[in-house]
């Protein structure tokens, strides 16, 4: 049933079809450069291109993502009604993310509040955005603080991650 309700959004629309088309020639671009730069070897040292490839497979799965959108009148009513209090969740939860990151670190703060934005913006269920938020946590942790050496608070995890 679902797929009988989900169109391609660019269908008809000339406008969003450039914007998704320049979107995903973008990260097809980036992705490229990334690899004529070398990712070097992961698990000890990344090269120059890995996170440009990591933004490049980004824009990539965006564009893919963007070109799709629901048909129903009813969703799109749902959506708009929600969007102002959904923008006014989101920045709360950046404000406490500033505020609350030097005492309780880097890790528990950003998986507690990846998860409240992903409820925020309409993900159901409490699977889905706890394995979201644990994954941005740790992913973003282990970019940042283990293979750049960005050193990140540490908060009350001070022990756990050294």
């Amino acid at each position: 049933m679902r797929a009988a309700v989900t169109r391609f959004a660019c269908a008809g629309n000339r406008g969003g079809l450039g914007i998704v088309g320049s979107m995903g020639m973008l990260g097809v671009l980036v992705l490229g450069a990334s690899l004529r730069m070398g990712w070097g070897s992961i698990p000890d040292e990344p090269g120059p291109g890995f996170y440009p490839g990591l933004v490049g497979i980004a824009l990539l799965v965006a564009s893919v993502m963007a070109s799709r959108r629901p048909s129903s009148s009813q969703e799109k009513a749902a959506d708009q009604t929600t969007t102002g209090l959904s923008v006014l969740y989101v920045l709360a939860a950046y404000v406490a993310w500033i505020c609350l990151m030097p005492w309780f670190g880097y890790v528990l703060v950003t998986c507690l509040v990846s998860f409240a934005i992903a409820k925020a913006v309409g993900f159901r269920g409490w699977i889905g955005p706890l394995v979201l938020a644990v994954g941005i946590s740790l992913l973003t942790y282990l970019l940042l603080d283990v293979w750049f050496f960005v050193d990140l608070p540490r908060g009350l995890l001070e022990g756990i991650f050294p």
